[in-house]
């Protein structure tokens, strides 16, 4: 099985840090959405994301987060 990792680099709004603040403790925590590409006769699908850590740069403005896609 081929495991994908990311790491992703974002600025941080009001409502994200809201976010971040609630699963700082609960980590890892998963994320799950519908995933419906754009051709025609697809089948959707759920979506799989496992943030595995995150660490907020030292002005607080942005974050590193460690994921792990999963489907």
């Amino acid at each position: 099985m081929i495991k994908k990792y990311y790491r992703a680099e974002s600025y941080i709004m009001s409502e994200g840090n809201t976010f971040l603040q609630s699963i700082e403790n609960n980590l890892p925590y998963y994320i799950e959405s519908l995933v419906v590409a754009k051709m025609p006769h697809i089948t959707p699908k759920i979506g799989i994301t496992k943030v595995l850590s995150f660490a907020k740069s030292a002005d607080g403005k942005q974050v590193s987060l460690n994921l792990e896609i999963l489907t």
